[in-house]
């Protein structure tokens, strides 16, 4: 358990320090692009990334847990799901290109919207061969390959974009970025699983096609549901109000989600441990459940506070007094990070479990696009983005209480209470510096810290962390050798 416990560790602080790398240097880019295209510019590249992304989830649709789950089980079966999962996914991707073509057409867009769709979704066709090779990968618990391809495609998009902006381009180039990257990424996924034996093969074994279809929809499925859960808001705004509107909450919206690095971090690397351990050892199971319970309640519930208090001033610093409309929409999105944090662990739980798990993940998901739809459509025409936030954090919390409630009466019972008594009264000591010196005008990055000091200072006194846990950093950070290629 000690060897597993490094590995996850490792591969969590892998995934983790690129997603932090890429978080900051997207980050950036994308405050600049805001400024360079403004509300109505940065709403139609929004758009089309949102309309592109709401086909483009057919292209996965839940292939890659599958491959996560299955080949984490079972090492051997890792050429047969490459050749078939990749010749699978080209086909679809394909095929979901030309539907993409053909709805943006009939639809009647901007030409330079229209062509960013194009792009988007042709970029979407080399990412799914890389994507394919990135799951076997990640069963294998080779994380760091990913790790370094995402940071580093992220980076030359950023690079590129900031002297894109310098030039004065428009939407149509910035799009482009994602497709020119994605070709030299899809490479490097090769190049790493050929070093890992991976050899690249394409085919169709009928059965195994029936086995993944029929094991991947239910997980496509409520992944689906969650995609277009968290773009139908942009469509809808944009249908319902216009691209001004859609700039607005799209600004406030991608802060919201730069901090959920650490979810895909934490959940990323513990996936295949979640799928063994459902399969062989309940009580691990909920041991590394409650671990990434408490992780994530640690990092959302500080997040969230102090992005509601300081939101106002966190768009003034950032915009230069552009997007202020977005303050109030960052502040009541914001309070989600909370809830998704909470969450997370046991969405992932369900979809790493077994098929009775993912079907209850594809029907909670699924009712929760159409609660989020319904709201949307009474809010939107009312509050316009500020109704899209609401809607927002009433889906959120349901949709997390409920699989918190099933994983807890049918898996595991994972105990929270504690955690989130800590947070919240840490969080809470937090809140009088910080409201303190927001009222004094103090330079905002010298809030933060002292905010971030604060609840970190709280908590080590309620003492959030266990020993195990520092066993696990020490052992993670100062062990010897290269325990993530290690076998179990």
């Amino acid at each position: 358990m000690e060897d597993a416990d490094i590995r996850l560790g490792r591969n969590t602080t892998a995934i983790l320090s690129s997603q932090l790398l890429i978080k900051i240097i997207s980050f950036l880019y994308m405050v600049f692009l805001a400024r360079h295209l403004g509300e109505k510019g940065l709403g139609q590249l929004t758009f089309a990334a949102a309309f592109a992304e709401l086909f483009n989830i057919f292209s996965d649709f839940g292939l890659s847990t599958v491959t996560v789950r299955e080949v984490s089980r079972n090492r051997g079966l890792s050429d047969q799901f490459l050749k078939n999962v990749l010749s699978l996914r080209l086909l679809i991707s394909m095929t979901v290109f030309i539907v993409i073509v053909a709805a943006a057409n009939l639809s009647g867009f901007q030409r330079e919207v229209l062509m960013a769709i194009y792009l988007y979704g042709l970029a979407q066709v080399i990412i799914a061969f890389g994507s394919t090779y990135q799951s076997i990968l990640n069963a294998f618990e080779r994380m760091y390959y990913g790790s370094i391809i995402s940071t580093a495609s992220t980076a030359l998009i950023s690079i590129t974009g900031l002297i894109l902006i310098q030039f004065g381009f428009g939407v149509v180039w910035f799009a482009s970025l994602h497709l020119v990257w994605a070709i030299p990424a899809g490479w490097a996924y090769y190049l790493c699983g050929r070093r890992e034996g991976i050899v690249f093969q394409v085919g169709v074994d009928w059965k195994i096609w029936k086995y993944l279809i029929t094991s991947a929809v239910p997980i496509g499925f409520g992944v689906a549901m969650y995609v277009i859960y968290n773009r139908v808001d942009l469509i809808m705004l944009k249908y319902m109000k216009n691209y001004y509107d859609v700039g607005i909450y799209s600004v406030a919206y991608r802060m919201m989600g730069y901090f959920h690095f650490l979810i895909w971090a934490l959940m990323g690397a513990s996936a295949p441990a979640f799928s063994k351990h459902f399969a062989r050892d309940r009580a691990a199971l909920k041991e590394l459940g409650e671990r990434s319970a408490r992780y994530l309640i640690f990092f959302g519930t500080p997040v969230a506070v102090g992005s509601s208090l300081l939101a106002e001033s966190i768009i003034r610093f950032l915009y230069e007094g552009r997007f202020q409309e977005a303050a109030t929409v960052f502040a009541l999105l914001a309070l989600t990070t909370a809830i998704v944090f909470f969450g997370a662990t046991f969405g992932t739980i369900l979809l790493n479990a077994d098929l009775k798990g993912s079907r209850f993940y594809a029907w909670t998901a699924t009712g929760g696009v159409i609660f989020n739809i319904l709201l949307n459509l009474f809010l939107i025409p009312r509050f316009s983005y500020l109704g899209a936030a609401a809607a927002t954090i009433a889906t959120d919390l349901i949709t997390s209480m409920i699989a918190f409630i099933y994983v807890v009466k049918n898996i595991c019972r994972i105990a929270v209470v504690k955690p989130i008594v800590k947070a919240l009264i840490s969080c809470s000591i937090m809140a009088i510096p910080v409201l303190f010196l927001r009222e004094k005008n103090i330079w905002l990055p010298a809030i933060i810290l002292v905010g971030m000091i604060a609840y970190i200072a709280v908590a080590v006194i309620l003492r959030f962390f266990t020993p195990e846990d520092g066993k696990l950093l020490r052992s993670v950070f100062l062990s010897a050798g290269p325990s993530v290629g290690k076998e179990e």
